[in-house]
């Protein structure tokens, strides 16, 4: 009877840290160089499909097991592996410019230059936007684009519809 008892007893302390292996990891995201709290990274664990992202706060908390790392990436910043050692694991990410290239998506989704195109397409710039002075964004699409009507109340926290060569068709149909 004490063997079998003495057996159950180092059985049990051998398997325990099986149960005690995923621990939780939090904390906070920053800008390097200024310091502020960087909301919407991305937090992945390295091999796994878990990840989790940062809260408005630059705040984060996701599970990960013993000896595995942590992605952390974001757009326009570099992206880091980190390895943790504690609960608590405070990052910095370094920022990057990078220039974007324009790019056109055609009614039927494929992406393609604007060179490449045999035919004319209406381009608005943010200071055709900005020079209207509207409180919604989407009101300061309108007359500037053929095809494309919005309606909407105007007000600052009212919504708009676009509507993109729609209730105006032939065959009645609201899509393009």
């Amino acid at each position: 009877m004490k063997k079998s008892l003495l057996k159950c007893l180092v059985l049990l302390l051998l398997a325990s840290p099986s149960f005690a292996q995923n621990r939780t990891v939090s904390g906070t995201v920053t800008d390097k160089v200024e310091g502020n709290p960087i909301p919407g990274v991305s937090v992945t664990v390295l091999g796994a499909k878990i990840s989790s992202s940062t809260d408005a706060t630059g705040k984060y908390s996701i599970s990960v097991a013993q000896g595995q790392s942590l992605v952390f990436s974001a757009l326009s910043y570099t992206s880091q592996t980190i390895l943790p050692t504690g609960s608590t694991l405070n990052v910095s990410l370094i920022s990057r410019s990078e220039q974007l290239s324009e790019v056109l998506v055609t009614s039927f989704g494929v992406e393609r230059s604007k060179k490449s195109l045999g035919y004319a397409t209406a381009t608005i710039s943010a200071e055709d936007l900005t020079t209207a002075k509207t409180t919604n964004v989407t009101n300061a699409l309108t007359a500037k684009v053929a095809g494309v009507r919005v309606a909407g109340a105007g007000g600052a926290f009212t919504g708009s519809s676009v509507i993109i060569r729609g209730f105006t068709t032939f065959t009645g149909s609201n899509q393009p």
